[in-house]
């Protein structure tokens, strides 16, 4: 599929964002997750040794705000573009693992995730492919 210039699996326009490395976007078979291949970052919440959520005094979940500034850093590269994404492993937890790019600049999402310090290569996944995109 032809989105704006580049050849790509999927065209999505301006997604939700989830978390730094998750958004959703309507597709022709309705809302779909998407999940950035070969990075991870920081999640939105807080958690303990065991994995399980921090609870203020309140009891609501504790924000983590290099989460929180993973996912608005994220929001702010895909306000208002369209994005051309190719799918780039097996699913998980029900969404798309994709290597995506803004088709305005061809700006990589997962690689600018990762240059600004809002995620980590993950090579595991990735073999190493964002280990560039470390300032």
């Amino acid at each position: 599929m032809l989105c704006g210039t580049v050849l790509a699996a999927l065209c999505l326009m301006a997604p939700g964002v989830t978390d730094g490395d998750t958004f959703h976007a309507e597709t022709p078979w309705g809302r779909q997750g998407f999940r950035l291949w070969g990075v991870s970052s920081d999640e939105l919440w807080l958690e303990d040794a065991q994995g399980h959520y921090v609870k203020g005094p309140d009891g609501r979940r504790v924000p983590d705000p290099e989460g929180m500034a993973a996912r608005d850093h994220l929001e702010r590269l895909t306000q208002g573009q369209a994005l051309a994404c190719n799918i780039a492993g097996p699913p998980t937890f029900a969404r798309l693992v994709v290597d995506c790019v803004r088709v305005s600049d061809g700006v990589n999402l997962a690689c600018e995730q990762v240059k600004t310090g809002h995620a980590v290569d993950w090579p595991t996944y990735s073999r190493g492919a964002f280990e560039r995109c470390v300032e």
